[in-house]
Order: C-alpha cells, then structure tokens, then sequence
C-alpha cells in the first residue's frame, strides 16, 4: 500500500504524491503559513503567498528489511517561483516584486528541520512506531508535529536557543576549527618544514576522517652539519638543533663536549624532538580538532 494511502488530507492544503519516483515511497504536503506568524511570505502580484511550508515524509524502498523501515521526515520553506528557476526576475511579471522579497526577508525566518530515525514505519501492519514517545502514531500525527515544530522555530523563545545552537555549530565547524587546523599546518610547514603530501588512499583525510600520519614528509630535507651521519632533516629542524646546541654550550659548558658521547645523544634527542616528535604532536592536535569536527557537526539538536 503506497504511504500516502495512510495520510488523511486536510482541507487548504496541497499534497503531491512521489509516483515518479521508483526508489522511494512517499508524498509531500504544501501549506500556507499561519496568518499570525511573524514571518511574512513572499506575496504574488495577486496578494497570494508565493512561500509556503514544504513537508516530505517518505522512505527508501530498498532501506526496508523485515517489513521495518525508517521514515524520513523533513520540513521547511517552499517559493513557488523559485522551484524551477534559479533567482527572482523582478521585470517578470510572474515574479513577486522586489519589495515583497525584501520584506519576507526582513522578517524573522523560520528553520528547516529534518528526522531520519524517530519514525519506523511497518510496512506489513502499516503501523508507525515512535521513538521517543514509544508509541504508535498516524501520519497525521507525523506532518502535524513537524509543522508545528516548523511555525515554532519562528519566534519561540526555544525556536531562538536552537537558531542560536545551529549558528554556533555552523561557525565552529565551518570557520573556528578549520581555521585552527591551517594555522597547526601552517605552524609545521614554516616552523618545522613538515608538510602532508598527497595520498589517494588517503583522501578523505582533513575531511572526514584523521590525516594518516605517514603524510607528514620533509619539505627541505638536508643532512646534519658537523655530524657524522648521513640522515636528512630539515632545514628548520637544522635551525632548531644548531640553537638549541649552541644555547646548551653557553648556559653549560662544561658539562656540554661536542665530542663527547652525551652530547651527540643530546644531539639525536634534539633531532627526533624537533624533526620527528613535535611535527607528529602538532598533526595529532590536528586530528584532535578533526574529529571534534566531525563529532560536533553530526549533533542534532531539538526544538521542544
């Protein structure tokens, strides 16, 4: 039995079945925003809305095992003359004017919201199981609370924390953290000479997962001075070394003998430190902030 079959269709309210679609089951519903929401609709020339609310419910057919099968439910705003086109043309006079755009855009905004776990639907009995309520519900039940979770993200004073949670998630995610990662990279390539090179099995990384560590590679590497060995550091690793070395020799002299079995140690310590440990401790502070990244931008956050 097709999804749409179990919902009841409400007066003033548009509701398109998905029978194009040979991978999913589902419908959507258009309805006007309420009449004292302080958002205001794009108007047509006519004085009509041109936004409406835009709710799907469906699921894929192929996601469905044992008779169960997650429902996807989404809800947010619709502009009719924007379906199909990429932008407004204001000479058009099928468009809305330019001052009914800047007024719905001037009012407060109402958020989209989405579910892909609450709702299980079975396909058999033709039952819908909620989550988190641990009960039975009706489609009707479904399209009603998403709507009415839609209107209340408005002006609600809860509608407002969660614009404020998503704003703060979107700007550490998409601003804060990356730019924390770049100036770490950029800290070991200027600092230290490191930089990651290209991997394709490796290519989600710094993306969706860790950089692998095997990346990390030398940019300038050169062999140590006034050492008996031909190992290849970098350049600014040399920096590091020859200062640190050359600070050992004036705080403590007598202690520190070029020629002297202790200081050559000190000197490979002083190499791993500053060519090896350190690049590796900063690109494990990467990966940190990556997979805080990735565990932050995954968490949803409910309007109640």
């Amino acid at each position: 039995m097709p999804l749409y079959n179990l919902y009841k269709a409400k007066k003033n309210e548009e509701v398109i079945v998905w029978t194009g679609d040979a991978q999913h089951d589902g419908f959507s519903v258009i309805r006007d925003y309420p009449a004292d929401s302080r958002f205001v609709p794009v108007k047509k020339h006519d004085g009509t809305n041109d936004t409406k609310i835009l709710i799907k419910v469906g699921y894929a057919l192929d996601a469905v095992h044992d008779n169960k099968v997650a429902l996807f439910v989404s809800v947010g705003k619709f502009e009719s003359y924007l379906s199909n086109r990429v932008r407004y043309d204001f000479d058009s006079p099928e468009s809305p004017n330019q001052e009914a755009v800047d007024n719905s855009n001037r009012s407060p905004q109402p958020l989209s919201l989405s579910d892909r776990a609450r709702y299980t639907l079975d396909t058999q009995t033709q039952s819908i199981y909620d989550a988190e309520t641990k009960k039975s519900v009706s489609l009707n039940d479904i399209v009603e609370m998403i709507y009415g979770l839609h209107v209340k993200t408005i002006s609600s004073p809860s509608g407002a924390i969660l614009k404020s949670k998503l704003g703060v998630q979107t700007w550490v995610c998409n601003s804060c953290v990356p730019t924390i990662e770049t100036g770490l990279k950029w800290i070991n390539e200027r600092g230290f000479g490191k930089t990651l090179v290209d991997d394709r099995d490796d290519w989600l990384g710094g993306l969706l997962a860790p950089y692998k560590h095997s990346r990390l590679t030398t940019l300038y590497p050169h062999t140590i001075p006034f050492f008996p060995s031909t190992s290849q550091i970098s350049k600014a690793a040399i920096v590091w070394v020859s200062f640190a070395v050359l600070l050992g020799h004036y705080l403590i002299p007598q202690q520190w003998a070029l020629d002297s079995v202790s200081s050559a140690a000190a000197v490979i310590l002083l190499v791993f430190l500053f060519d090896s440990w350190i690049p590796h401790f900063i690109l494990g502070v990467v990966n940190v902030f990556i997979r805080f990244r990735m565990w932050y931008g995954q968490m949803s956050f409910k309007i109640k």
